[in-house]
């Protein structure tokens, strides 16, 4: 596929929602081996075979979920490449399979959602490919060694026609550069083609700011028209663009930057960082929450994978005991001695549940009542990083910790509606800790009000913060 059509067919599935499918004939479901299998699929799993798909190089669609022919062309691919039967293919093993082939994809690559406080936004980069760092007025530059490969990160504050502006500026007639797909809605812009022997893939949004007024935040991608490693990273790039959630740190920070501009072809000059200046000391991003349940011990639900270095109320933690099956692991926290044994709830199927959490990067704990979605699911309008935040039910006793919630978050006049979440239960909270030697109270205690349990819980719950380095500022 050349790679004009690459962009004009993968750039209005990214900017715009998938269009529903006609019903396919009879006799067209009959010839399509994948379709039952993959639509008995759970949404979550469907959405990550398209995505593994995309690192495999065989779909270049919106990872979304349904069903159509570019999902199914890209199963067909994979399938004859590499001699796995449809049935097998969508099989729980052939699935491993696929997505240990995509996560080898990501970390050749070095692929990482980050979080850039200078633009205000987190963003897939692929440091392996874009390791050098540095500074631009309002974001963040990461480059290959040569320059031949930019992605700049920008956020700032807007005006009414800033949008317009940028739109008009990106689709503005240059010589030897063609736009090759273009769009412009009120709240965001798209405009891609090729410049010289490069592609890019500009994309920017308008929206509120965290206080108030309107700020603008997009990223511009440049990089070698040859490479279709590039093609698929551009994709995964385009996915993670979500500039107005709340962001997360997925995996390991990149590299340390190199001092000065890297600029490529199609791209805007930026301004270079003063002499011998390359990066300030790492900051602490908000990433999830622990619970104290033993002298210097915290529960989580955060990886030392997304998070190498972790803090717990500022202080370093270190890791201590992981459990890949249910996703907890225990960090020690010095300077935590008088801590209660942790009583757990025996009732985790029904009634009310509500949590303490951390909204967004203050200072206080907030409570948020929500409803069960089945034993170990609930809905709650969480307004912040979401990784292990405590659940307790009607009676104030521990009810499980929340895992982070994958994908788009829902915003409305930017408060995070309710969100549904898996909890890890009480149960496996239990048969966890039990197995760490960490005493749990056979006494789950009194019946507290919310506001009773708040003052029990609070002081047990602390926020974790993971280390991330930035750009220094020019």
């Amino acid at each position: 596929m050349s790679s004009l059509r690459y962009f004009a067919l993968l750039v209005p599935l990214l900017a715009a929602p998938p269009a529903l499918a006609a019903p396919p004939s009879p006799a067209a479901a009959q010839a399509d081996p994948f379709k039952a299998a993959y639509e008995a699929l759970a949404p979550a799993d469907r959405r990550a075979v398209q995505a593994a798909l995309g690192w495999t190089g065989d779909f270049n669609g919106a990872v979304a979920g349904n069903y159509g022919p570019r999902t199914r062309d890209a199963l067909s691919a994979y399938a004859g490449r590499t001699g796995l039967s449809a049935p097998a293919l969508l099989a729980p093993a052939g699935r491993a399979k696929l997505l240990a082939a995509a996560d080898a994809a990501r970390r050749g690559v070095g692929f990482a959602t980050l979080p850039d406080a200078r633009a205000g936004f987190a963003l897939g980069v692929p440091a392996k490919l874009l390791p050098v760092r540095s500074p631009l007025a309002n974001g963040t530059r990461y480059a290959a060694p040569d320059g031949n490969a930019t992605l700049d990160i920008v956020g700032r504050a807007a005006g009414p026609d800033a949008l317009a502006d940028v739109f008009a500026r990106l689709t503005r007639d240059a010589p030897g550069r063609t736009v090759t797909y273009k769009l412009a809605r009120p709240d965001f812009v798209v405009v891609t083609g090729e410049a010289a022997d490069h592609k890019f893939y500009d994309r920017y949004a308008v929206g509120a700011g965290p206080s108030g007024g309107q700020v603008l935040r997009g990223f511009a991608f440049t990089y070698p028209a040859a490479s279709a490693e590039m093609d698929r990273v551009a994709l995964a790039v385009a996915a993670t663009f979500d500039p107005f959630a709340v962001a997360t740190p997925e995996t390991t920070p990149a590299p340390a930057p190199v001092p000065g501009p890297m600029a490529a072809p199609g791209t805007a000059p930026s301004t270079p960082p003063p002499s011998g200046q390359a990066s300030v000391p790492p900051t602490a991003v908000l990433s999830g929450q622990a619970l104290l349940v033993a002298p210097d011990l915290a529960l989580t639900r955060m990886t030392r994978e997304r998070c190498p270095e972790p803090l717990l109320g500022g202080a370093p933690a270190t890791w201590s005991r992981q459990d890949a099956a249910s996703g907890l692991a225990l960090l020690t926290v010095p300077g935590h001695r008088d801590v209660p044994s942790v009583a757990l709830s025996s009732d985790a199927a029904s009634g009310a549940r509500y949590a303490l959490f951390q909204p967004g990067d203050g200072p206080l704990l907030a409570m948020a009542g929500g409803t069960t979605d089945g034993p170990e699911r609930v809905r709650l309008p969480l307004q912040g990083a979401d990784a292990g935040v405590l659940v307790l039910d009607a009676a104030g006793r521990f009810a499980g910790l929340t895992e982070a919630r994958r994908g788009r978050r829902v915003v409305v006049g930017g408060v995070l509606a309710a969100t549904a979440y898996d909890v890890t239960a009480p149960a496996t909270v239990a048969g966890f800790l039990a197995a760490a030697a960490v005493p749990v109270a056979r006494d789950p205690g009194p019946t507290l009000s919310p506001a009773a349990a708040a003052s029990r819980w609070r002081p047990l719950v602390m926020a974790l913060r993971c280390r991330i380095t930035t750009a220094a500022a020019p």
